[in-house]
């Protein structure tokens, strides 16, 4: 829980805050609070001269406790502030929207599924904000502005039927495709043959792919952070010390970034595990070698969709950077690690991958129970009991041994 103070002229008004909500909710209650209810007026909250976004969770605006806000009107408008929405639909892809701030919600999603030809809009739609989450009420009778969306911002659409329509993709697939193809794609393995590449490798490669899919609680929740998840007691604290001091060398002597990666030793990379991440949120693992190059990353990706020769491009996560279907290596050109992650781009709309894999995926929370499970033997020592045995105060009347006072 923290605490803020909006000041209007030479009032103030102060609200406590969960650390996990916006200011939208507090700017509200401000209003009323200094009686400014007027629908004519729109304002906002400052601080330090700076408007502070309303739809950012409180913990990640960098604010003080007890830091004092300043509510100030906006000038009038009539269409609102311009923005730009990137709607994200799980299942059904991303659309950017461009619009006022006084529109509906409601209204610009039933003009981007218009335009896209989703036909998912019903009275169970909600939409979510960071940890905000807001029904199909409130979307309906509120523009942007009232919902305090008045800058840039990604909005993803909770859809309850999505994670039953991903569960039914695989008997779609095998009901309505031919058995020719069926035939051809027993068992999940890629072979590529790199006979067209300029390489001089010109043997058959065998690729194991591992499909992933998410699982039918994949759609994020609000938020439940609390106020003493964020404090540290000291046990952490003596751990974050002993690790500081294994790091830097107690009995050494310190030293910049630069001498310390030149005298340590170079990580060699024997296997380049390569996760491709499909629109519609569903996942292949590929394990490649380092020597292996991009352009057998690209065909052993076309060996696992259902269309084979649907053009699409595999680029970087964050940052954003295309990769070109050519010879280059993959660790020593561009630089993979032992884990890389890359997002599949095409014009055609899914399902994408071969109805085979589709069948013996697996959910991603499989693999998370697997990795929190091979995780816990390697965690931290648990502290001794000792640690945390409070320090005797001093009795009254007694001073410390390290006091002392002259006598006059």
């Amino acid at each position: 829980m923290s605490v803020i103070q909006v000041s209007y002229k030479f009032g103030s008004y102060k609200e406590k805050l969960e650390l996990s909500s916006d200011l939208n909710d507090a700017l509200q209650k401000s209003i009323t609070h200094f009686k400014l209810n007027d629908d004519n007026k729109s304002w906002a909250l400052y601080h330090r001269n700076k408007e502070l976004p309303l739809t950012v969770p409180l913990r990640l605006l960098n604010l003080a406790k007890g830091a004092t806000l300043e509510l100030i009107e906006k000038k009038a408008d009539i269409n609102g502030k311009k923005l730009k929405i990137k709607f994200s639909a799980p299942g059904f892809g991303t659309e950017i929207w461009n619009g006022f701030s006084s529109t509906k919600l409601l209204e610009a999603i039933q003009e981007i599924c218009s335009l896209r030809s989703w036909t998912f809009v019903s009275q169970e739609l909600k939409v979510q904000c960071f940890a905000k989450v807001w029904t199909y009420d409130q979307i309906s009778k509120s523009t942007f502005a009232q919902l305090g969306i008045l800058e840039d911002v990604s909005l993803r659409l909770l859809i309850p039927s999505t994670e039953e329509k991903l569960d039914a993709q695989p008997q779609i697939l095998a009901n309505h495709t031919p058995e020719s193809i069926i035939e051809k794609a027993v068992t999940p393995q890629c072979v590529v043959n790199p006979g067209k590449s300029s390489s001089s490798n010109t043997q058959e490669h065998d690729y194991n792919v591992s499909a992933y899919i998410p699982g039918p609680n994949s759609t994020l929740g609000v938020s439940s952070d609390q106020e003493d998840d964020f404090e540290i007691t000291v046990s952490q604290f003596k751990k974050y010390q002993k690790m500081l001091s294994k790091t830097t060398g107690t009995n050494q002597p310190l030293l910049t970034k630069r001498l310390r990666e030149q005298t340590a030793p170079k990580q060699t990379i024997e296997n380049c595990n390569v996760r491709v991440r499909f629109p519609d949120r569903t996942c292949i693992d590929i394990d490649f070698k380092p020597e292996d190059t991009i352009n057998l990353v690209y065909k052993a990706v076309a060996k696992c969709l259902s269309n084979g020769s649907s053009a699409f491009v595999l680029s970087h996560s964050h940052p954003y950077q295309e990769l070109q279907d050519d010879d280059s290596k993959l660790v020593i050109d561009l630089n993979f690690g032992s884990k890389t992650l890359l997002v599949f781009h095409t014009e055609q709309k899914g399902p994408y991958l071969r109805p085979d894999l589709l069948e013996k995926a697996k959910p991603f929370s499989s693999t998370k129970l697997a990795e929190d499970a091979h995780s816990e033997p390697s965690s931290s020592p648990v502290p001794n009991k000792g640690e945390d045995k409070p320090s005797k105060g001093l009795r009254a009347g007694h001073t410390p041994k390290w006091l002392k006072l002259g006598k006059k």
